[in-house]
């Protein structure tokens, strides 16, 4: 409902449509009692609402029902009183036919306060919004500019907490989602620039490798790392924005798996002092190529918590380059393999298999 066709109707309504749905421009409530009939469910939210998609489906897919919260909460919150226990919360579901009542009502009528009363009167449940999003805040009216920023922030800190899990990497990762992600979002394609910045980061530490300063390539592989993650973040923040689901593991996780290409053939030029003997490659390659993979599995293993530092690339990167910057990477790489092989053995203990029978 609105009464002038401004750019931003004209996108809802491309979305709209390119979605399998009908897209009507009402302005009048008389009009809108002729277009919905007896067998349609008419789902209701007030101007400004806010709330979690899945949250807002979930509480409102049972059938014919307002819901409500306690009156002075609803009050400060800029939400209408219904009576002096209770506001309403900004959502219904009302059978159809009781939008026809709009048809007796003058056209400048206030719509969701006018099906209010038309809901309450028809004897439609009420019930409560839960205290859990209301608390959060993932239920509210967004009523001016300053409200909408701060939601942004809100959104994305909302879509990073369910899954975090607490590295160096990705927790450094979240803070710049954290600082520039609501930002970064409106151009659409943020998680992409992020990965392509990591890519660009990869190639350099490719060169670096070429020219010896592995320390640099060390260096240039943990911030590919940081914007791996950043990127991960980003794409799951623009994803959950637009309905869709989570990336798949091998999606999400791509880039992940060239930062490890790159780390083992840097590791590997490093001990092969670029001889040109097939065979010694083979062996050159054998410490690395087992690092990592060693690294990959260890945490599959041991479960979530601590293990996922071993998995971190960023932590991983810096550890070999302090040792690059002693003159021991060689050694590291060999003892880090096989401290990591071992530690799997011993830690692995009673737990349940790998893999499932």
């Amino acid at each position: 409902m609105a009464r002038d066709l401004g750019p931003e109707i004209i996108a809802l309504q491309h979305d709209a449509e390119a979605r399998g749905a009908q897209f009507h421009l009402v302005g009048d409530p008389r009009v809108l009692a002729g277009l919905v009939t007896a067998h349609d469910a008419l789902l209701v939210l007030e101007e400004g609402l806010f709330i979690l998609p899945d949250a807002g489906a979930r509480l409102l897919e049972d059938g014919a029902v307002g819901r409500v919260q306690p009156g002075e909460t609803g009050l400060a919150a800029g939400f209408e009183r219904i009576d002096i226990n209770r506001a309403t919360a900004g959502a219904m579901r009302l059978p159809g036919r009781l939008a026809g009542n709009l048809a007796e009502l003058p056209p400048d009528c206030a719509v969701f306060s006018a099906l209010t009363r038309i809901a309450l009167q028809a004897g439609v449940a009420a019930r409560e919004v839960p205290p859990d999003l209301r608390n959060t805040r993932q239920w509210r009216l967004v009523r001016d500019e300053a409200e909408a920023h701060a939601l942004e922030e809100d959104l994305v800190r909302w879509r990073l907490a369910s899954d975090f899990v607490p590295t160096p990497g990705r927790y450094l990762g979240r803070l710049g989602v954290l600082s520039f992600g609501p930002a970064l979002l409106h151009s659409t394609s943020a998680s992409q620039v992020a990965r392509i910045a990591s890519l660009a980061a990869l190639l350099l530490a490719s060169g670096a490798a070429w020219l010896e300063a592995y320390l640099t390539g060390l260096l240039l592989c943990a911030f590919a790392a940081l914007l791996h993650h950043g990127a991960v973040m980003l794409k799951r923040v623009e994803r959950a924005m637009a309905g869709l689901d989570r990336p798949s593991y091998w999606r999400e996780e791509a880039l992940g798996w060239a930062i490890d290409l790159v780390l083992v053939l840097l590791l590997a030029w490093h001990g092969s002092t670029r001889e040109p003997d097939a065979g010694l490659w083979v062996h050159h390659l054998f410490a690395p190529v087992m690092l990592v993979l060693v690294t990959r599995l260890l945490p599959r293993i041991l479960g979530t918590g601590w293990p996922a530092w071993i998995e971190d690339r960023l932590v991983l990167s810096l550890a070999l380059a302090m040792a690059a910057a002693v003159g021991l990477l060689g050694p590291a790489i060999e003892v880090a393999a096989a401290t990591l092989a071992f530690a799997a053995l011993i830690l692995h203990g009673g737990r349940a298999r790998i893999t499932s029978a």
